[in-house]
């Protein structure tokens, strides 16, 4: 993954990899986080708001219902007029909050409960009407001995009935809620355990990349500074240690390699050419004058001027 990369750039991918690992992370979560928004927004307006409809049309249908008996009940005309006139403020009330309700139905079985509700309120309110008309005149005692008649014999059962069908639409949203809030807890547990996995997998990835560059540059460093350290006690012969990157180091030998072999070749040259002058032999020449290059070249001239002056002697 390294080997042929210089050493700027193996730190610049190691970064790249890790960058790009915890940016995973930060994906998901900011994904996972969305969606939990999405579900809890969802939860909020089809159980939590719908909830909260249902019960205050719940309320107002039996606020009706108080108010229709108080209404063929007290004799009072004024108390019965006020008591009419709340009838049809909570009777409106009450249809308001049942078409508020219809817009958060969710499933079938609610579809079902609302649609048996819608039409029996229709058939409750009918007959809530007739009674009130018929028994919210004071004066006429029979009309209303009638009407709390029919209330008791038609109203109640149809009361009934429709209560109990809001108690199952309660219970129904309630229990669909609760599901909700599970799957939705089984989300939150998912997504904290894939952003802890991949933050876990991001520390193991960055401490092997770690690892594995550390090693890929310590190594040959170590290498090459034990070679370095023989070279400077005189050991030109000894092979330097071979590179299987291709990086700055792997250049490194490759240079050092060239200069302990331009070294040995100029100290042999040199070795010869003394042999010659303790042999009283002054004509040698240097065979490698190419290599003695920048300060080296002070040397061979001074062998040349020595021979040079031993020669006229």
């Amino acid at each position: 993954m390294f080997e042929n990369l210089k050493i700027r750039n193996r730190l610049g991918k190691a970064f790249r990899i890790i960058v790009t690992t915890c940016s995973i992370a930060a994906v998901l979560g900011v994904v996972m986080l969305i969606v939990t928004m999405t579900l809890y927004k969802n939860a909020l307006n089809n159980y939590g708001f719908s909830q909260g409809d249902i019960g205050k049309m719940m309320i107002k249908f039996a606020d009706t219902r108080s108010y229709l008996r108080a209404s063929i009940g007290y004799q009072d005309e004024n108390l019965v007029n006020s008591c009419v006139e709340n009838y049809e403020k909570k009777k409106e009330s009450c249809q308001q909050y049942t078409k508020e309700v219809k817009n958060t139905v969710s499933s079938s079985d609610e579809e079902k409960i609302y649609s048996s509700i819608t039409e029996k309120l229709t058939e409750y309110y009918e007959i809530c009407d007739a009674v009130l008309e018929k028994g919210k005149n004071t004066q006429d005692i029979d009309a209303r001995h009638e009407a709390q008649q029919m209330a008791q014999d038609q109203v109640a059962p149809v009361y009934e009935e429709i209560y109990q069908d809001m108690v199952k639409l309660m219970d129904a949203n309630t229990e669909h809620g609760d599901r909700l809030e599970k799957i939705l807890t089984i989300v939150e547990l998912i997504t904290l355990i894939v952003i802890i996995a991949v933050i876990v997998l991001a520390i193991f990835v960055a401490r092997r990349i770690g690892r594995v560059l550390a090693q890929n540059i310590v190594n040959p460093l170590d290498q090459l500074g034990a070679r370095f350290d023989t070279f400077a006690k005189g050991d030109l012969s000894s092979e330097f240690p071979e590179m299987t990157s291709e990086d700055e180091i792997s250049e490194m030998v490759v240079v050092a390699r060239e200069m302990a072999k331009n070294l040995a070749t100029v100290i042999q040259d040199v070795n010869h050419r003394m042999d010659l002058m303790a042999h009283n032999d002054y004509t040698g020449v240097s065979k490698i004058p190419e290599k003695y290059m920048g300060e080296f070249a002070a040397m061979n001239d001074a062998i040349h001027v020595m021979n040079m002056d031993m020669n006229e002697t």
